[in-house]
């Protein structure tokens, strides 16, 4: 305890030091505060903001697909992967497919359009879907990841295909 330091006519029981260190404390948890707020509002901590969407060209392809994902989620949060595929004069047939691994890491709670056929080929699931011949389709899964931590995704659809990570927080 510090020892009464008497001001003018008061006795006044103070400690400069530690009212200094105190402050600094003060003024680092607002500028904590304010930068936690910050993040929150540009998407990175798993919420909606311009930071948090992503949208990619699969590779590989002579007319890319667009897949479009979060880049931060939620755990048990429900999130969406979404294939924008290009038209193509073909049979009214469109395959996707996703890497068993993210899968195994997610549960998918819906896939739109409903696929028309799933298999599961070595390290991959495949998703075949009817399209209208010369048309786009656009196929979304909806889901919600299982662990915290990084997500890895491979996916492709026809002839093109995309590596990507995304982290889910706890």
């Amino acid at each position: 305890m510090a020892p009464i330091i008497r001001v003018g006519d008061l006795d006044i029981d103070q400690d400069l030091p530690f009212e200094r260190r105190e402050w600094v404390v003060h003024k680092l948890a607002w500028a904590t505060l304010g930068l936690v707020v910050i993040l929150g509002l540009l998407g990175l901590l798993g919420g909606n903001g311009p930071l948090c969407g992503r949208s990619v060209s699969m590779t590989g392809a002579p007319i890319p697909a667009r897949v479009e994902y979060r880049r931060y989620a939620r755990l048990d949060g429900h999130t969406n992967l979404t294939l924008r595929l290009p038209a193509r004069d073909s049979s009214g047939e469109e395959t996707v497919w996703l890497s068993r691994s993210f899968i195994e890491a997610v549960a998918v709670e819906l896939i739109t359009p409903r696929p028309r056929e799933e298999r599961a080929g070595g390290d991959q699931i495949v998703y075949l879907f009817d399209t209208e011949p010369g048309e786009g389709a656009v196929v979304c899964f909806r889901y919600k990841p299982r662990a915290p931590g990084a997500l890895e995704c491979l996916c492709g659809a026809s002839d093109g295909t995309l590596r990507f990570t995304q982290w889910v927080y706890p």
